[in-house]
Parts: structure tokens; sequence; C-alpha cells
């Protein structure tokens, strides 16, 4: 809100500058173009009434900043409570959203923390014989896996080991070539 009024209060005194400097040209204008005579003259009338210029601007207001609204959530509005071109502070209400989605998804969020809660307290009671031979039986298969990953990873250390010894070799023969070729 300080930022607006601090624009506006700056445009402000920008206009009032310009204008004045505007009157001022024209004042001076006018004195210099009038006669001089070079010996002042008792009689003559002065005329002491001020003078108006009128001046004359159009132009067009732009506003100094613009902001997009985007919504947290999607939904339909309930309501809009400023207008377009109205001054808005930080955390005012700018519209309500209908918040009956929402609600639905509050209560499906309650119900599974109910569930959470059931299931907490049977396990909390203690595993089950079938519970404890199903977590063997992961952590067999878990073990598994982890050996014949194991295996592909030696298997695939083996192969760079066997492709860097190609390598070392093809460049062991280019430069013998490449000397027999200078020699010849």
């Amino acid at each position: 809100m300080q930022r607006v009024l601090r624009s506006r209060v700056a445009y402000a005194l920008v206009s009032v500058v310009l204008l004045g400097t505007l009157v001022f040209v024209s004042g001076c204008e006018l004195q210099s173009s009038a006669p001089s005579s070079g010996a002042a003259d008792e009689n003559a009338a002065t005329d002491l009434s001020p003078q108006r210029d009128i001046v004359s601007m159009s132009g067009e207001v732009l506003p100094a900043r613009r902001a997009t609204l985007a919504m947290p959530v999607a939904g339909q509005v309930n309501s809009v409570h400023v207008q377009a071109g109205d001054v808005v502070e930080a955390g005012q209400v700018l519209l309500e959203l209908d918040d009956a989605s929402l609600q639905i998804g509050i209560n499906s969020a309650r119900a599974s923390l109910v569930a959470a809660e059931a299931d907490l307290a049977q396990l909390s009671a203690g595993p089950r014989a079938q519970q404890i031979l199903a977590a063997e039986a992961a952590v067999a298969g878990a073990d598994a896996a982890l050996q014949q990953a194991q295996a592909v990873a030696a298997s695939a250390e083996a192969g760079v080991t066997a492709a860097s010894s190609a390598v070392l070799q093809a460049q062991s023969s280019l430069k013998g070539l490449e000397a027999a070729h200078q020699m010849a």
C-alpha cells in the first residue's frame, strides 16, 4: 500500500514540476517579447493584473505494476471481494472458493486416519505367524535380488576390465604401426 502511495506522490510531483516549468518558460517568453522603450514614461499606465496561461495536456495513466493471480487449488468462485483497479494489500482476501470438494477431501483423510489407527492398534498387539512368514519370505526375495544384482555388477566390471585391456593392446599396436610407417 505504501509503495502505491509513494508512486502516486512521485507522479504528482513530476507533473507539478513539469507544469511549473512550462508556465515559467511561457511567462519568460511573454516578458522578453514586450517592447522596451529604454526610458520610463511616468504617464504610461502599468498593467499589474496577473496573466493566465492555459496549458492543456492529454495522456494515458498506466499502472506501475500488474499482478497475475493463481489459486493454490482449483474450484468455483463463490464471491469476489475486489473490483478491477482496486488497490489491495498483502494478505487481503480477494475472493472465496467453494470448499465443498475440499470438505470431501478432509472427510476422506479423516477416514484414512481412522483406518491407519486401526492398523496401528492391530500391529501393536504383535505380529501373527502369517505376518512373520510373509516378512521372512520378503527378506529372502530381497536377498536373492541383491545377490543377482551383485553378480550382474561383477560381470559388468569384468567386461570393463577386458575392454580396457583391449584398448591398451590396440593403442600399443597403433604405436607400432605408426613407428613402422614413419620408418618407411
